[in-house]
This record gives C-alpha cells, structure tokens and sequence, in this order.
C-alpha cells in the first residue's frame, strides 16, 4: 500500500475554489483504490467548531486533519490564510505514517 499525505489549503466541503475541488475529486479516486492509504492535511481559516488540529472521518475522502486557520484576504487583498499549527501537524503526521508520497495541493 503506497502512503499519501496531502496538502490542500482550505479543504473543508463544501469545495469552492479551483485547487480544492480538482484535490477533492483526485484524492477521493485513489482513496477509492485499496492500493492508496490517503490523509489530508489543510489549513481552515475562520472559527469552526474544531479544536487546533482535529481530524474527521468522511465517507467521500480519506482522512483530513485540519488546523485551524486565520484569513488573511482582506488585510492584504489577496486569498491567504496561516494556520500556526500546521507545520507542528504535519511533521507529526510524517513521522508517525512514514508516507511514500508527499503531496502539495495549492498555490500557497
């Protein structure tokens, strides 16, 4: 079984942009393949109902992890977001999976 973790900027349904939706539709194909072992890490900005860093089972997609995000966009007019548990997540993600594949998702 081949390891993905994934990168998605804003990867929370329902998909609105171009990079998330193209990201939802690819990993939700090879998470479909028993070959792939799939897990979504992404940056959510605004305040959810979720703790730092939660993940979230969803029948459609592999697993996501989400780390709470603050928007940026409309200080400097442009769509940015930061997510200071992201990194802490992710390096934590990879040495726990071991992953085969590291994949990014975004423009950011």
């Amino acid at each position: 079984m081949t390891k993905i973790l994934a990168f998605c900027d804003y990867f929370e349904a329902p998909m609105g942009g171009g990079a998330e939706i193209v990201s939802a539709e690819v990993y939700g194909r090879l998470a479909a393949d028993e070959a792939f072992d799939i897990t979504i890490i992404s940056g959510v900005p605004g305040a959810r109902r979720i703790p730092a860093t939660a993940t979230e089972p969803n029948a459609n997609l592999p697993q996501v992890i989400r780390s709470r995000g603050f928007d940026l966009s409309k200080l400097l007019n442009a769509q940015l977001s930061i997510a200071p548990s992201l990194p802490k997540s992710a390096l934590s993600e990879v040495r726990r999976q071991r992953p085969d594949v590291i994949h990014a998702s975004s423009i950011h």
